[in-house]
This record gives structure tokens, C-alpha cells and sequence, in this order.
């Protein structure tokens, strides 16, 4: 058997045939009936955090829960909030005019008036580089007030502005509607230590049109306008409620299934649907939990939207040893089952979760795939711990069927435009699709529940890791050596093939202890592997909602070639560098050093 085939007798761990005959039973199983009650409910609920409607929509998912005997547990945290009211930008000179006009979240509240200065900034080409800084950073700002294209959900770029001297910013958004979001790179409540990171200045939003027309006048000379707005900022009340679906064999080991249950106005792409889908997992698995093995645990977060995933920050911060120590892998279920949604073409996943997810899609679809690298997003709240992660958003608009229509890129609702907007309705939503979708998550999930291995490939990982590093090595052109890094690497992915190849000749089915043995493994394995290429801060604590290279710690490597060799600030970078690698390749040692003593218990 060669080495690129041992992974299959580990993603289904020689439990393929009841394996098959439980998904079959549960796919019998689910209904669009229930999940589509839910969204139809959801459809008529304004669930903004801290609002009546929110909590009458904690009400709809409790109820259903206790009357299937799903046993769930509802938190009430406080939870640091920011609520747009109102915003207008008003056209000072020349002429006077009011221009359509909404604020994120995290804006500073109050009036700003100013001269104009437009940089033109590059649009999104996809949900991935959404968040990231594509404005000209060649334009004097200071004093000014900022007109760039964007979204308002892009912290990078108002830190940069605002750290550049702008007063204020205008973002044109590329439709007629302008969409809610939020500005501050803060994820979560607030600390003390983050708190000054908030904007400080007003910001607000305009279509399109609107925007254009500011544009021209500032093209012109001498635009002048007035910022104004208004929010509901400070501490609110939410819900959080998370079923549990104890395993009857591993109960203490578990899956957390999440989204978020709030929404900018209706919500129902965004995420209604989500809402409704993990309802329908709870009601098919609690039906068989005496056949679920590990325990799975759903939880409906607050605060996404005007929080930065305060809810989910939350609960990671409260049930943060509990995450470290059993949490097998982490599910986020944003935007599911939308209209014209029919492709897997950007589905986020970690690298050592491909196999899973592409094997689960093709089963359930027939469809094909492809990975992207997960962004800083989207309730992700747990890579500091080091938990293994996947999906977000899942079906997507074929980008054919985008260009037809002429659709732009969005954060959500299947690639629907009327994402973040109060278009985001029930027609947002399709059933066909939402119950295609809820298959794909039941049954990527059954695999990692009743899998006897957990079916994750960290040779992917590691690969991926180690092309990055080559890519930063050739980058650094000789001013820095990565070759330690790239030396451990190397030496990490020879034990992984080791450590992979136990399950050659079906050697784990007759020795238990062995598979448990794997199975912490690999659990350790990713609270190691993972924060190295995923974050900059601790294990927990919560990196800044900004765009993220992967590892991190090395990527500033690419900075050195932009100094002159006799700056302070070359010498400070390189020391920094120094630094940093060393806390990389100790934490691959670390990895090594893992597996080394697996493999001295089991040696082949």
C-alpha cells in the first residue's frame, strides 16, 4: 500500500459498512419541514442583539429543542454591543445636499466636517479577501476625510486611515443597497489591553450611486462634507443557547456545531437558514443518539453582527479548558441553503480536514469541492485554542451564474447581494437547497462522531505549513534563514508518514488502547500545528478581526526586502525574526517530539 492511500483506511476507520448504514438511516431521516418553519418564523423576526425579537427567536429554538428532549443549556453573559441608529453625510460645499447614508458598528458616535480626499481602492474578487486593505496607500490623508470603495466590514483599512491622520471615512459600497456591518478589528468584548484599537473617528456607508456622485465632486476640488452618527453602544442582555447530544461511547470528547441566530433586519440568508439547519441535526441526531458515539454540541451565538462574535468569544473565553481538553473539532454554519446556491467552489476548511469535507460534499451532491484556506471570520473564535475547523459558508452561486446576473462579492447568503440589507428576506432562502445543505453537514459530521479514528490528515497540514515557509525563505532572498524551520518541517512530515502508517494492514482494529492513543495524538497535534498557522497571540486570547498570513510569525520576513540594510528599523525586524523563529521551530520540536513517543509505545 503506498503512502498516499493509508489515509483512507483513516478517514473511514474500517467502520465503513455501518458507518453506511447509519448515514442511510439518517439521511431517511431528515426533513425540510421543521428547519423550514424555523426560517419561515425567522423571517419575521428583526433579531438584533439585546432586542425583544431576538430573544422571542432563543424562545422558538429552546421550545422545539425540550419538546424533541434534546437537553439544552441557556447562558445569559453581557455582552459589549454596538447598535447603528442613524447616519448622514451631508454635502457642505459645493452646494448643500444630504447624501443615503448608513454607519457600521463600532463607529464613533458624533459629527465630523471636513475636506474630501478620494483613494481608489480595488473591489473584492471573493469572499476571501473581503476584509483585506486594497486602498492606494500612497494619498496624504491627514485632516481629510477619506472616499474609498469597500464594504463596512473592513477594520484594516479604517486602522490604517485613521493611523494616517483621516478625520473621518466614506466607504462606497458596489450595489444600489448599502450593507450593515461592522468596523471595529476588536473580536469580542472588549479588553483592556484592545479597547484603543476601537475607531475613533465617524464612518459611514453610501451606494453606489451616492458614491459616484461624491467622487466626481471630489475629483473636482474643494468637496467639503459633514459626518454624522449615531449608535447604541455599551453592555445588553443576550441569550445563548447550546444542545447537547451526549456520545454513548466517548461522551466527554465532542463536536461543536455553531452560527449565529442574530441578523442585521430580517436575515434570512444571513443566517435564518443556518439557524433552522442546526435545529434539524439536533432533532436527527437526539433521534439516534444511543447510536452517536462522541458527543455533539450546538450552539446559536449572539453578537455576531454588531459584537465581532461576541457570543462565540464568550463562550470560548468561559468554556475555554473545557474547548482545550475535549473539543475534537469546531463546525461554523453560516449562510446554508440559499437561492441559486448550487457550488462547493470556496468552501473553507483546514487543511487537515480537505479529505473529510471534499469526500462528505461528493457523497451527498455529487459535486466537486474546493478548499480554501478559512479566514479570520465568521465566529471562528477557537483557533488560539488550536482546534481543528471547517466550513462557514458552504453552497455559493457559480461564479457563471454571478457574472449573468451581474453579483458582487458578499460575506454571506450564498453570494445573494441582498446580504447585510433589508432585501435579505424570505426569498433569499430555498428549500431544495437548504435540505441538500443539512445533508452535507449531517454527514460530515457523523464521520468525525462515529469515525473509531478521528478522520484527519495532519501530513496536509504540516505540507501546507512547509510550502508557506519555502515561499517565505525564497522571499527573504538570503537577508534571513528559515532553513531551521524548513530542516524541522521536513523532519515533522517523515514522523507523520510513520505515525500514519499504523493503520496499514488494519493493525489498529485489535488494539484499542492504540486508537486512543491516536486519537490524543491527533488532538494534540493540532493545538500545536494549528495556532502556528493561524495566529500571532496566545493560546487564549483572540487575534484582531484582520486579515491573517499564514504562520504568522514568520510572514514579516517579506518586509525586509522594503528597508535598507542600514536602518534601525532592518536590524529591529531581523531581531524580531530571530525571535520568532525560534518559538516556531520549538513548537515543531514539540510536535516532533509528540509523535516520537507514540511511536515509541507503538512501534511498527
Amino acid at each position: 500500500m503506498i503512502r498516499g492511500e493509508l489515509s483512507q483506511i483513516w478517514v473511514f476507520c474500517l467502520k465503513e459498512d455501518e458507518l453506511s448504514r447509519l448515514k442511510d438511516l439518517l439521511l431517511e431521516e431528515v426533513s425540510i419541514e421543521e428547519p423550514w418553519e424555523v426560517v419561515q418564523e425567522f423571517s419575521k423576526l428583526v433579531r438584533v442583539s439585546g432586542s425583544e425579537d431576538e430573544r422571542k427567536a432563543a424562545s422558538i429554538l429552546v421550545r422545539k429543542l425540550r419538546e424533541w428532549g434534546v437537553n439544552v443549556q441557556l447562558y445569559e453573559p453581557r455582552l459589549y454591543l454596538s447598535i447603528p441608529l442613524s447616519a448622514e453625510v451631508r454635502v457642505v460645499a459645493p452646494g448643500e445636499e444630504s447624501i443615503q447614508a448608513k454607519c457600521p458598528s463600532f463607529s464613533a458616535s458624533g459629527s465630523v466636517e471636513g475636506d474630501v480626499v478620494y483613494v481608489p481602492s480595488e473591489r473584492a474578487r471573493g469572499t476571501t479577501d473581503l476584509f483585506d486593505m486594497k486602498a492606494r496607500r500612497d494619498i496624504d490623508v491627514r485632516g481629510r476625510i477619506v472616499l474609498t470603495e469597500g464594504l463596512s466590514i473592513m477594520p484594516e483599512a479604517v486602522r490604517y486611515f485613521e493611523e494616517n491622520g483621516a478625520i473621518g471615512q466614506i466607504t462606497i459600497h458596489p450595489g444600489e443597497r448599502i450593507h450593515d456591518g461592522i468596523s471595529t478589528p476588536i473580536w469580542g468584548t472588549p479588553t483592556l489591553d484592545n479597547i484603543g484599537t476601537k475607531p475613533g473617528t465617524p464612518l459611514a456607508s453610501v451606494n453606489r450611486i451616492g458614491g459616484e456622485h461624491l467622487r466626481k465632486k471630489a475629483e473636482g476640488g474643494n468637496l467639503r462634507v459633514r459626518i454624522t452618527t449615531r449608535l447604541d453602544e455599551g453592555w445588553k442582555r443576550c441569550l445563548i443557547p447550546v444542545a447537547e447530544i451526549r456520545g454513548s461511547k466517548d461522551p466527554d470528547s465532542f463536536i461543536l456545531l455553531h452560527g449565529h441566530y442574530d441578523s442585521w433586519h430580517y436575515g434570512v440568508g444571513d443566517n435564518a437558514v443556518g439557524d433552522a439547519a442546526m435545529l434539524e441535526i439536533a432533532r436527527v441526531f437526539n433521534r439516534h443518539r444511543d447510536r452517536i458515539e462522541r458527543s455533539l454540541r450546538i450552539a446559536w451565538w449572539p453578537g455576531h453582527s454588531t459584537g465581532r462574535y461576541a457570543g462565540s468569544t464568550w463562550y470560548c473565553d468561559n468554556f475555554g479548558i473545557d474547548l482545550a481538553e475535549n473539543c475534537v473539532a469546531q463546525v461554523n454554519c453560516d449562510s446554508p441553503g440559499c437561492r441559486w446556491a448550487t457550488s462547493y467552489d470556496e468552501v473553507m476548511m483546514m487543511a487537515e480536514a480537505e479529505k473529510l469535507c471534499k469526500s462528505a460534499i461528493k457523497d451527498v451532491t455529487g459535486a466537486e469541492a474546493e478548499r480554501v484556506r478559512p479566514i479570520k471570520a465568521g465566529d471562528y473564535s477557537f483557533n488560539n485554542i488550536g482546534i481543528t475547523s471547517f466550513y462557514m459558508l458552504l453552497s455559493n452561486i457559480p461564479k457563471g451564474v454571478a457574472r449573468e446576473k451581474g453579483l458582487y462579492a458578499v460575506g454571506g447568503c450564498g453570494g445573494n447581494i441582498e446580504w447585510h440589507t433589508e432585501a435579505d428576506t424570505i426569498e433569499i432562502a430555498d428549500k431544495d437547497n437548504l435540505l441538500r445543505d443539512i445533508k452535507v453537514y449531517l454527514i460530515t459530521l457523523l464521520r468525525v462522531l462515529n469515525s473509531e479514528v478521528y478522520p484527519f490528515d495532519f501530513r496536509r497540514t504540516v505540507a501546507e505549513s512547509l510550502e508557506y515557509a519555502q515561499r517565505y525563505s525564497d522571499e527573504a532572498g538570503g537577508r534571513f534563514d528559515l532553513n531551521p524551520v524548513l530542516h524541522e518541517l521536513s523532519m515533522l512530515s517523515g514522523r507523520l508518514e510513520a505515525f500514519y502508517a499504523t493503520g496499514e494492514g488494519g493493525v489498529i482494529q485489535r488494539d484499542g488502547e492504540m486508537i486512543d492513543d491516536i486519537n490524543r495524538t491527533m488532538v494534540r497535534m493540532g493545538r500545536i500545528l494549528i495556532p502556528l498557522a493561524y495566529v500571532r497571540e496566545g493560546r487564549f486570547e483572540h487575534d484582531p478581526a484582520v486579515p491573517a498570513p499564514h504562520l504568522p510569525d514568520l510572514s514579516s520576513v517579506r518586509d525586509l526586502q522594503s528597508l535598507e540594510e542600514a536602518s534601525d528599523e532592518y536590524s529591529f525586524l531581523l531581531n524580531q525574526l530571530t525571535r520568532r523563529r525560534n518559538r516556531v521551530v520549538h513548537r515543531l520540536r514539540k510536535a516532533r517530539n509528540l509523535l516520537d513517543e507514540f511511536l515509541d509505545l507503538h512501534p511498527r
